[in-house]
């Protein structure tokens, strides 16, 4: 091969990089490239095998369908594990708690939140490849860190409304019903017996009815006592699912609305991103 056509080779090859690298080299959760990756199921596994939803065909990202056994987005392996211990881990026992209707410590109503975020944050840096997630945090850091939440708490509430029966016989809901955009903070879902979401707390007037809220506080999210005990809401998951998709969007409308009046910083800033450095 001559020079030429081995400078062109690279040059070609080193196009192709750049053309892939905000899909598959550069990791959603923490931004860095050149790590060694992952494929992560964006809905974790043990939330798949609690609602026995792993067949189940679900609204994928670009309108397409797929099954959560197959909806991967890629992370490299730091963010995994650390993803994997320090949220999805404790955020289980979680779940088994408020199931059972043990209730939610502070510490476990901040692991909620911060794990809802963590869907916003992927799903939005997954169709904007180009953005930057935030010039405050990295969704890594703003799930894992404590900063993050403490910056906001003391106006923020979680709010659940637990489903007493399923309408189906074996495959229990599992999915977010609030639209991508620029505020970051109000995210809402059904997570098998779970409909879950968070809110700022003046903000929660669209989930009455359906969500019993706790307010959150600094002082309150440090604490490991049993003080939330959410009810049973919904007589049946069809319920909990129209009653999150129609409050849903219209919570998220209104946080997008209230960050543009205040003039806050956002935690979504869909700027350019720093120039993508390329392994070598």
């Amino acid at each position: 091969m001559s020079n030429r056509a081995g400078r062109r080779a690279v040059a070609a090859q080193r196009r192709s990089l750049l053309r892939k690298a905000p899909e598959k080299l550069r990791c959603l959760a923490c931004e860095r490239v050149g790590q060694q990756m992952t494929k992560e199921h964006i809905w974790p596994r043990w939330i798949i095998e609690r609602a026995n939803a792993g067949g189940d065909q679900f609204k994928w990202i670009g309108g397409s369908r797929a099954t959560p056994n197959k909806a991967v987005v890629p992370l490299c392996y730091d963010c995994n594990q650390r993803l994997g211990t320090e949220l999805e881990g404790p955020v289980s026992e979680a779940f088994r708690d408020v199931e059972a209707g043990h209730g939610l410590s502070g510490r476990q109503c901040a692991l909620l939140v911060k794990w809802l975020w963590k869907f916003e944050g992927l799903f939005w840096c997954w169709e904007h490849p180009h953005g930057r997630y935030s010039d405050l945090w990295s969704v890594t850091e703003r799930t894992t860190q404590d900063a993050a939440i403490e910056s906001i708490a003391d106006g923020l509430s979680l709010g659940i409304g637990l489903i007493h029966a399923n309408e189906r016989e074996d495959v229990w809901p599992v999915g977010v019903d609030t639209p991508l955009g620029e505020q970051g903070v109000c995210v809402a879902g059904v997570f098998s017996r779970v409909a879950i979401a968070v809110s700022y707390s003046d903000l929660t007037g669209v989930f009455v009815g359906g969500l019993d809220f706790q307010p959150l506080s600094r002082d309150f999210i440090r604490s490991d006592e049993k003080s939330f005990f959410p009810a049973t809401r919904f007589p049946t998951s069809g319920a909990a699912i129209d009653f999150m998709k129609t409050a849903g969007p219209i919570a998220a409308d209104l946080h997008e609305r209230a960050m543009l009046s205040a003039r806050t910083h956002r935690f979504i800033h869909p700027a350019p991103r720093r120039r993508v450095e390329l392994p070598h």
